[in-house]
C-alpha cells in the first residue's frame, strides 16, 4: 500500500505512474499490485493503525526523488515501514523474519522510489533524458496517517479498457487517453492479469462499460462491453467515442442491438 498520485498531474501522467509502481512490483520484486478504492484503502490504513507500537508497525516512510530534464519535480512515495522493511527483505533475498539495519532500510527503500521514477519517466517520455537526484527517506512522525475519504468522491468511470493481451499495457492507455480527449470518463486497466480480472476490477471501480481490447484490433474494431447486463457487440475503433456517449446519453445499461456508428 503506498501513495504516488498526485494532484498536479494529467490522468494520463497517473496511469502511467501507476504503471510504472506495478511493472517495479512485478519485475523487481516478483508480486503482483492493483489498485484499491477508497473503502479499501482506508480500511488498510486503520489496520497499519492497529499496529502502533509493535516495531516498524503503525510507522509510516516517505521517499522522495527529484529528477531534471525536460521538466522538473519529484516523486513521492508514502508506505508503511512495514511494508517498506519486507520490500527489502524480498528484494536482497534475506529471511521473512530478518532484521534490517537503519541503512539497509533507507537505501532499499530509497531504491524502490528511485526505480519507480525511473519507469515512470520512461513512460512519460520515451524520448527525453533526465537526471535523477539521491532518493531522500524519511520516517513520518508517529501517529501520522494518510488523509482518508472512506466514501470516496471520484466519480466512477464511465469506460475501463480492458485486454485480451494482458501485457499490452500501451495499446489500452492509448485508447484510454483517446477517450479522455473526446471528454469522456475512462481509465486504462494496466495491471499485467487476464482478462476475467481486469473485467472484475473494473465493475468493482462502478464502471458501466468495459472496452475489450482484442484481435479485432487488427481489422479497427473493440468490443464494448455492458459491464452490469453482460452483454456486447464490436464497435469500430473510429466511432468508440461516440458510441459511448450516445450509449451513457440514451440509457443506463442494456447495449441496444445493432451496429455502433463509424
Amino acid at each position: 500500500m503506498s501513495s504516488v498520485k498526485s494532484p498536479a498531474l494529467t490522468s494520463t501522467d497517473q496511469e502511467a505512474l501507476q504503471s510504472a509502481v506495478i511493472e517495479v512490483c512485478e519485475n523487481a520484486y516478483f508480486v503482483f499490485v492493483e489498485p484499491c478504492d477508497a473503502p479499501q484503502f482506508a480500511t488498510l490504513v486503520e489496520q497499519v493503525r492497529a499496529e502502533k507500537g509493535r516495531g516498524p508497525a503503525g510507522r509510516w516512510l516517505n521517499a522522495s526523488v527529484a529528477f531534471r530534464g525536460a521538466t522538473s519535480g519529484q516523486i513521492e512515495v508514502v508506505l508503511p515501514e512495514r511494508l517498506g522493511t519486507w520490500l527489502v527483505v524480498s528484494l536482497l533475498g534475506l529471511p521473512a523474519d530478518a532484521t534490517l539495519k537503519e541503512t539497509q532500510l533507507v537505501d532499499g527503500v530509497g531504491e524502490f522510489a528511485n526505480m519507480v521514477c525511473g519507469a515512470w519517466l520512461s513512460k512519460a517520455n520515451e524520448t527525453a533524458s533526465f537526471t535523477l537526484e539521491v532518493p531522500k527517506v524519511t520516517r513520518l512522525p508517529a501517529g501520522w496517517a494518510p488523509e482518508l475519504n472512506p466514501t470516496g468522491d471520484e466519480q466512477a468511470p464511465l469506460a475501463v479498457v480492458v485486454g485480451s493481451e494482458p501485457d499490452d499495457t500501451a495499446t489500452r492507455l492509448r485508447i484510454a487517453t483517446d477517450l479522455r480527449g473526446a471528454g469522456l470518463s475512462a481509465r486504462a486497466e494496466l495491471g499485467t492479469r487476464k482478462l476475467g480480472k481486469q473485467l472484475e476490477a473494473a465493475a468493482r471501480d462502478g464502471a458501466h462499460f468495459a472496452v475489450i481490447v482484442g484481435e479485432e484490433l487488427d481489422d479497427g474494431h473493440v468490443q464494448l462491453r455492458d459491464l452490469e447486463a453482460g452483454t456486447q457487440r464490436a464497435v469500430p475503433t473510429a466511432g468508440l467515442a461516440r458510441e459511448l456517449e450516445r450509449a451513457s446519453r440514451t440509457h443506463r445499461h442494456g447495449l441496444e442491438v445493432g451496429r455502433g456508428e463509424a
